[in-house]
């Protein structure tokens, strides 16, 4: 079962890989895989039901595209010990899915997408040496957002730079 947050290219991309390369292992390995997908469209209460369909189809795995999504489905698989797969996650560890990167422990791993945030301000001052002030517009409502601009100020004020935000 791959639920999806919202319809997002980004986003989209990765559900259409998952699907391809379980086409392709299935063809190498002489099976088939019966796929569900649904996107809750940034809806809660419709992102319950869909992974209590997953569920009631008994899904052997659940695929989480984005960060709330895997906090659901973590969530509800506490008990069944379904695994769950992540992707779209910035940081998995603060956003208490795993226990760290190298070893997630439970029955949930998956893959961050953080950015490198050192090299994209290292490359702006080479791009801009004379830069005093940069803009940075983030979700306050995403933890992966807030950490990644939290790591982002603190990196771009080390450089001497000042930080103008807005969410």
């Amino acid at each position: 079962g791959i639920c999806n947050y919202v319809d997002d290219a980004s986003l989209n991309q990765i559900v259409d890989n998952i699907k391809t390369r379980l086409t392709a292992i299935g063809e190498e390995k002489g099976v088939r895989f019966n796929i569900l997908y649904d996107n809750c469209n940034a809806d809660a209460s419709l992102l319950t039901q869909i992974i209590s369909n997953f569920q009631a189809d008994q899904a052997d795995l659940l695929v989480a595209v984005a960060t709330p999504v895997a906090i659901a489905m973590q969530a509800a698989t506490e008990e069944s010990g379904t695994p769950v797969v992540f992707a779209a996650v910035s940081d998995p560890v603060s956003a208490e899915l795993v226990a760290s990167l190298d070893a997630p422990g439970g029955n949930l791993t998956g893959t961050s997408d953080m950015n490198p945030i050192k090299e994209q301000i290292d490359l702006l001052m080479k791009i801009a040496p004379n830069a005093k002030t940069i803009g940075c517009i983030y979700t306050s409502s995403e933890v992966n957002s807030e950490i990644q601009f939290k790591a982002m100020k603190e990196y771009a004020e080390s450089k001497g730079l000042k930080v103008e935000a807005a969410t």
